[in-house]
């Protein structure tokens, strides 16, 4: 073959050959994409670091947990129910207190208040005139006043007057809320 007839991908491959060898300059831009592909793989390492500390951190607070409400705190609870008008919420969480909780006298007389008033809010909430949801009202406000439970102006107009209307109920009941 004579010189001037040499293959065209030939003489392509020859030209980067003494680019590459020729100025030393393509050797550092490869060192340096070396160096950039090992730290690209690094990302991993911090990631791990941080999950495991975030998995920590979750079995911290799953492994802790802070202390339920106290009895005072479940009975303020209640008292909110019936502010917000919810008197079932509030009878379902003063029925479970007594059955589940160890309560004092105090506590024990401002459960049965609560639960008295609960009834009787329910009662004008639904307007119906239930012969047993009276009794209940007064049988709870006499447990409160046995456990020496204080009674306010409500209260004690509430206990007295379902003691008259409970003589003078009409036999007709529908249904009683407990």
């Amino acid at each position: 073959m004579a010189q001037g007839s040499c293959r065209p991908w030939f003489g392509l491959y020859a030209a980067k050959v003494v680019h590459v060898a020729g100025g030393g300059e393509g050797m550092e831009a490869m060192a340096s994409r070396r160096a950039y592909a090992r730290l690209a793989q690094l990302w991993q390492l911090p990631l791990l670091l941080i999950s495991l500390g975030l998995f920590g951190y979750a079995a911290y607070l799953f492994i802790d947990p802070q202390p339920g409400l106290t009895v005072e705190e479940r009975i303020n609870s209640a008292k909110t129910f019936l502010a917000q008008e919810r008197p079932d919420a509030a009878n379902a969480l003063l029925n479970r207190i007594l059955s589940s909780e160890k309560l004092n006298s105090i506590q024990q007389g401002s459960v049965h208040l609560l639960i008295a008033e609960s009834l009787e809010m329910a009662q004008k909430q639904l307007r119906i005139a239930v012969p047993a949801n009276y009794i209940s009202i007064i049988e709870q406000t006499r447990l409160a006043t046995a456990n020496n439970a204080k009674l306010d102006w409500q209260a004690y107009g509430r206990d007295t007057q379902h003691c008259r209307v409970g003589r003078s109920i009409p036999k007709r009941a529908s249904r009683t809320i407990a």
